[in-house]
């Protein structure tokens, strides 16, 4: 039976990956974190969710402890440990970069031992608000803490050749869907549809493009083996004007963008294999609202 490692288990697309490869019968650890108390309550309903399978195996990153016990064998590894919901607040991103830097260290020096492949999912906010154009040949300039923090990681990993470290860097936009953090504009108004609260919605994220999260888990997910043993993968929708279309659906209001995006000059995006599944904005805003209503109906978060 494979065996992976997910840090951040309790992250977005890390508890969703953990679910996704779960139900494909492998056997995961899962590697958790605190989260901002804003977050708290959705993520011990995703720990809860995830212990109830005998194939998942939860620890807990200490500062003092090292990530991985020196026997331990995985065939992949998945660094997934930073969501939109660790962004939130300046203060407490601060006290998570630390921990970060050094999961990934670890994460790194375990796959050079090991050889086993690390997939580090990274974002497209490595790339300004003013850079139109998004593309392998195109040097990511950031301009927002996500994104510089995610370049310095990137090339944590990058500096290593290619002979020495196995990886897969994979840049995302915004992704929404349900589980998505409580701070993220699409749950923010599906949250407000179920309270029946009205108040303003905070648009921190990167509007340049959104993906449905099932999409970005199965391309994440069989990455280690469509992908050669040292690359960055771009992942789009492939259409304009996404995020605008899903927070119309929501009756979010937003400020026109102030620099057209011109879109992605490779990569693959949603309607291309391996990046193969495909969910509209308006189905997967659906299953968000639906997801949400059913979260908080179930678990009594009001």
């Amino acid at each position: 039976m494979k065996k992976v490692a997910v840090i951040g288990a309790n992250r977005f697309v890390g508890f969703c990956l953990c679910d996704h490869f779960l139900k494909e019968g492998l056997e995961v650890t899962g590697y958790i974190h605190q989260a901002h108390d804003y977050e708290t309550a959705l993520q011990e309903e995703m720990e809860l969710f995830l212990g109830r399978n005998a194939n998942f195996t939860s620890e807990r990153m200490e500062e003092k402890k090292p990530l991985f016990y020196p026997k331990e064998q995985f065939d992949a590894v998945y660094f997934t440990f930073f969501d939109q919901g660790d962004f939130r607040d300046a203060s407490f991103f601060r006290e998570k970069i630390k921990q970060g830097h050094k999961a990934l260290v670890d994460c790194i020096s375990y796959c050079l031992q090991s050889k086993a492949k690390l997939v580090f999912l990274s974002s497209l906010r490595v790339y300004g608000t003013k850079q139109e154009v998004i593309g392998e040949k195109i040097i990511p300039n950031p301009d927002h803490r996500e994104g510089r923090l995610f370049f310095h990681f990137e090339k944590m990993v990058t500096k290593f050749t290619q002979s020495a470290l196995s990886y897969v860097i994979i840049r995302v936009p915004t992704v929404y869907g349900p589980w998505q953090p409580f701070s993220a504009a699409y749950q923010q108004a599906c949250i407000q549809l179920v309270t029946r609260e009205e108040k303003a919605i905070e648009v921190e994220e990167d509007r340049r493009d959104v993906l449905f999260i099932d999409d970005v888990v199965y391309t994440v997910a069989k990455c280690t083996d469509a992908s050669p043993s040292s690359s960055i993968i771009h992942l789009y929708s492939g259409q304009h004007s996404q995020w605008e279309q899903g927070a119309d659906l929501l009756n979010i209001s937003y400020e026109p963008r102030e620099s057209k995006f011109e879109g992605i000059t490779d990569g693959l995006n949603r309607r291309e294999k391996p990046f193969a599944p495909y969910t509209s904005i308006r189905e997967g805003v659906q299953r968000q609202k639906h997801h949400t209503r059913q979260l908080f109906s179930h678990y009594h978060f009001l």
